[in-house]
């Protein structure tokens, strides 16, 4: 089994992970876990990913939804949680 270094970049473990804007080379697993790799909050347009459970379909679209998009802060920068999807917008920073 393989470990990924929480500090590498996502990109070299996922190459196919790409976005509009260039500071996505920056995200690190660690900024992902701790929500701190200044991606947008959930929205529709993100709910690509819940197409079903693993779902192949739902995963390129995910990804290609990523690639058009630009990040809404600085990797690092703060932490941010949004769940939308709980019924209720939870934001903190």
């Amino acid at each position: 089994m393989d470990f990924w270094d929480l500090e590498t970049p996502v990109y070299r473990y996922l190459p196919d992970f790409r976005m509009a804007d260039p500071r996505y080379q920056l995200i690190t697993a660690r900024m992902l876990l701790n929500h701190s790799a200044g991606l947008r909050g959930d929205d529709l347009i993100n709910d690509s990913l819940f197409i079903g459970d693993n779902s192949i379909q739902g995963y390129g679209q995910f990804l290609g939804t990523l690639a058009l998009q630009a990040l809404n802060a600085d990797p690092g920068a703060f932490s941010v949680y949004c769940n939308r999807r709980a019924g209720r917008k939870l934001c903190s920073s």
